[in-house]
């Protein structure tokens, strides 16, 4: 009987070395996965970087030519006064 028991234990310890070597290479499988997705989302943050910082650029840019296109009219509107410009409309037109 003790070569049976012998036999037993080292099926059981075979069947335990054929899991965990399937389970192995399934984790390697899942870890190479992991490593191109990684590598993929670090080029489309690298990517998604770059256009924010396009974006980020091109607004300002935008606001300082508005800023300046605002001072522009303020001065304008001040050079020319205040009361040049009438603000109600039925005053614009002449009477008839």
């Amino acid at each position: 009987m003790p070569i049976i028991r012998i036999l037993d234990f080292y099926f059981c310890l075979w069947d335990s070395y054929v899991v965990k070597s399937a389970d192995k290479i399934h984790l390697d499988e899942e870890q190479q996965e992991l490593r191109e997705s990684n590598e993929w989302l670090e080029v489309e943050n690298d990517l998604l970087v770059q256009r924010c910082n396009e974006q980020a650029l091109l607004m300002w840019s935008r606001e300082r030519v508005l800023r300046e296109l605002h001072a522009g009219i303020a001065a304008v509107l001040k050079a020319s006064g205040e009361t040049a410009f009438p603000t109600d409309m039925s005053l614009a037109r002449p009477n008839t």
